[in-house]
């Protein structure tokens, strides 16, 4: 969202994401880019703040955008920086922003991920892949999109052409890994319904849906319908007791990133 920009883990991001009030805008898809300026180098020296708050200068001042272009950074660390309002369309690609009430989901990914005479110039840590396709992920599940479908990198979005999010990532891995994507370990499979199923009860919180709920332990809405006899017309209140698979652990919701 506007400045002062914010920093969270995935698991934060997953829980904003499940209560944001979309009732008048729709994502239609996912496009994913790379910074090339800001590098790592750079977010080491200055921190992620320092970074997201250069790149919407840059783009408020220099190209005179209404606000940055992206609706989240990623940092090598894994930290998820807020952007711009994810209710307004980026500045991802002439031509590709969509419309106020249906546009993609844009985000950049701090580095410059391109090889020169086989040399790279960073490379995407472990900590960023997982966050970055973590963003993929929840927002296609949130929006009931299909990965292949859905995902973009900014070298697929037309003229002028360029190698975002770099030559260094290749699309069918990735989206492999946004189909494959689970936050955390789930233990016990299974249902409630089977005899014997390990089970623990979650307390509902003051601000939580199912969806929320579902994503910050690593389950799909159908699974957490598996575990409980859920009526989707009935909302749910804080004090609820819902049942979760007994391996289910919570995505952290707040990080320390600078």
């Amino acid at each position: 969202m506007p400045p002062p920009f914010r920093s969270r883990t995935v698991g934060g991001f997953a829980a904003e994401l499940g209560v944001f009030d979309f009732s008048d805008v729709r994502l239609t898809g996912v496009h994913v880019h790379h910074t090339y300026r800001p590098d790592h180098d750079a977010f080491r020296r200055l921190g992620g703040r320092r970074c997201v708050q250069g790149m919407h200068r840059y783009h408020t001042g220099a190209l005179g955008w209404s606000d940055i272009a992206q609706h989240e950074s990623v940092g090598p660390d894994g930290s998820v920086w807020s952007g711009r309002d994810w209710r307004r369309p980026p500045a991802s690609s002439r031509g590709h922003n969509g419309t106020p009430r249906r546009h993609p989901f844009m985000f950049e990914m701090i580095g410059d991920f391109e090889t020169v005479e086989d040399a790279a110039h960073d490379r995407l840590t472990a900590d960023q892949r997982a966050a970055a396709v973590g963003l993929c992920a929840l927002v296609c599940r949130r929006f009931d999109l299909t990965p292949g479908d859905a995902v973009k990198f900014h070298r697929e979005l037309g003229e002028p052409w360029k190698s975002c999010p770099g030559n260094l990532i290749g699309k069918d891995e990735w989206i492999a890994d946004v189909e494959a994507w689970a936050p955390g370990p789930i233990a016990e499979t299974g249902s409630a319904g089977l005899p014997g199923a390990r089970h623990r009860r979650y307390a509902v919180r003051p601000g939580d849906t199912l969806w929320s709920i579902a994503a910050r332990h690593g389950l799909t809405l159908p699974q957490l319908g598996e575990w409980n006899d859920l009526d989707p017309a009935r909302p749910i209140h804080p004090g609820d007791a819902l049942r979760l698979p007994a391996g289910a652990q919570a995505i952290p919701e707040t990080g320390g990133a600078p």
